[in-house]
Formats: structure tokens, sequence, C-alpha cells
């Protein structure tokens, strides 16, 4: 197994923050201004996500 870049370490921390704070939004559906907030957090957790999974791929190719 190859070592963790730093770009990608980066981008799964991030990644699973966003999707734990995702996540506890969810959990508190009395606050239903945020519904918005929740998607885009959402969304962007999991392109993140995705592009995490393409570098390890990308990577693997080589």
């Amino acid at each position: 197994m190859k070592h963790i870049t730093p770009l990608r370490l980066v981008i799964a921390l991030v990644a699973i923050f966003l999707l734990g704070r995702t996540i506890e939004l969810f959990d508190n559906p009395a606050e239903p201004q945020f519904a918005g907030f929740q998607m885009l957090l959402a969304l962007v957790a999991a392109v993140l996500f995705g592009l995490y999974i393409y570098l390890v791929i990308k990577e693997r190719r080589k």
C-alpha cells in the first residue's frame, strides 16, 4: 500500500468533517431554515469523497 499524500489526507478529513456536520444537522429537524445548508453540506461531502476515490483509483492504475 502506498503512503497517503497530504492532498488525499486533507480531502478525506474535510469530507468526514462535513459528513459528520451534515448528520448532526439532520438529527436536529427543529431548525428548518438550515434545510438548504444541509443539502449543500451533503453535496460537498459527496463530491469530496468522490474526488478522494478518484485519486485513489488513479494512483493505483499507475
